[in-house]
């Protein structure tokens, strides 16, 4: 439980922002701030976030922005009601769409002078308020929009824009505070003491259907723009390439170091030419690889994607067609991908050991007399034409034809034995 019954909305504002794990608040703000003021002067008060003032909503958004990138923590903005908010939008557009968690916080009024409380002053009614206040103007460019209207759920609402903020998809949030509320006392307190819920990982059979996917392929390309955001997720991305011999193109959009740009694997910044004649494609956290969305420049391939918000929910078009499409945090679906490529080879390795030892085995027979049946399964195997079908109905030998006509596709081999002798025939 975070405490804040009794508390202003000020108070209480600071209090869970800090239980929530912000140590920075980025303001370019108004008169409707002062209680918050008021709050971060308290003599003797420790542990709150520390206050950076600016001259301008975008400066305050953008420093909030770099802040959330290299450290990976959330900040908090504070800005002034309707006109900062239309000021802020612009940075909280690019915030949303490059997945940067902040949580923003706009002044308003809602009694205008005609209740108890301290008078914000007639600018708030003549000038400074709009049908919906400040959280119906920017509800387009953030995650998550809403104005508290009751005193009662402000403490929670903090918390939950924070927790919001932080979960997969990463975004902007927007909450507006108004004076009055920040200036009333608080009548409950934060019913529990959440933190953040770690981003998902995507389907683990999901996870081996792609790492099958990518070993299978012949010339597979993974295209990426937005999945280094950890150090941890590089690294792991080389390990994945590396195992696979795998191509890593960039985009031009690309916006962190997603794969060391001097590694013989790195495709460079053409994701249209890196993809011609590749055979597998993996879309990782990418927005628009190629274009238009429904010329795939590799047709005939087959395309998987991994995101945390694989179908953009936020664009009004999204046409790339994806015969996989998972839903997952970037650094832990990687390490999943990771262990589940090593697996497979360690398995592929044992496996193929096998082969060659039944080889082996037949090619040991190729004189023997009368003809072993291992060997004469390894020879027609040699000669098999790739458009044959097999009908086979034998029993004891069954084990040689499994083991050698190892050619055979999908479609092209039938058995016929179990209901008895003679119905393959």
């Amino acid at each position: 439980m975070i405490q804040t019954k009794g508390l202003t909305g000020a108070q209480t504002m600071l209090r869970v922002l800090a239980k929530m794990g912000v140590e920075k608040i980025f303001a370019s703000p108004g008169s409707e701030w002062s209680p918050v003021w008021e709050a971060l002067a308290e003599p003797g008060v420790e542990g709150m976030p520390q206050y950076l003032s600016t001259r301008h909503e975008e400066v305050a958004v953008g420093m909030a922005s770099g802040y959330a990138k290299s450290t990976g923590k959330l900040p908090a903005v504070m800005i002034h009601t309707t006109v900062g908010s239309l000021h802020a939008t612009m940075g909280m557009r690019g915030a949303i769409r490059e997945q940067v968690p902040m949580v923003v916080f706009s002044g308003e009024s809602i009694g205008y002078g005609e209740d108890e409380g301290p008078d914000p002053g007639a600018q708030w009614l003549g000038h400074l308020s709009n049908i919906g206040g400040p959280a119906k103007l920017v509800e387009q460019t953030v995650k998550w929009s809403f104005g508290v209207n009751n005193k009662a759920i402000l403490p929670a609402t903090i918390q939950r824009a924070c927790q919001l903020a932080m979960a997969a998809p990463k975004g902007p949030t927007f909450v507006s505070l108004s004076m009055e509320h920040l200036f009333d006392k608080m009548i409950k307190d934060v019913p529990g003491d959440l933190g953040f819920a770690p981003g998902a990982t995507a389907d683990p059979k999901g996870i081996e259907e792609l790492a099958n996917l990518l070993a299978g392929a012949k010339n597979p390309v993974i295209v990426t723009e937005d999945s280094g955001r950890t150090e941890k997720s590089v690294h792991c991305l080389v390990e994945i390439a590396e195992l696979l011999g795998c191509a890593v193109v960039e985009t031009r959009s690309t916006g962190a170091l997603n794969f060391p740009r001097n590694h013989p694997l790195h495709s460079g910044y053409d994701p249209r030419k890196a993809l011609a004649g590749a055979d597998a494609i993996l879309l990782l956290a990418v927005i628009a690889p190629w274009h238009p969305a429904s010329a795939t420049p590799s047709p005939g391939a087959t395309v998987a994607i991994l995101d945390e918000n694989p179908l953009r929910h936020d664009m009004p078009y999204y046409g790339y067609q994806a015969d996989l499409c998972l839903t997952g945090e970037i650094e832990s679906s990687l390490e999943h991908l990771l262990a589940a490529l090593k697996k497979a080879e360690e398995i592929g390795k044992k496996n193929n050991a096998q082969r060659k030892a039944w080889r082996d085995d037949a090619l040991a027979l190729a004189s023997q007399k009368p003809m072993d049946t291992r060997w004469v399964a390894h020879e027609l195997s040699q000669v098999l034409p790739a458009d044959a079908m097999v009908v086979e109905e034998t029993i004891t030998h069954r084990l040689a034809v499994h083991r050698y006509l190892d050619g055979v596709k999908p479609g092209s081999y039938f058995a016929g034995c179990v209901g008895g002798l003679g119905t393959g025939l």
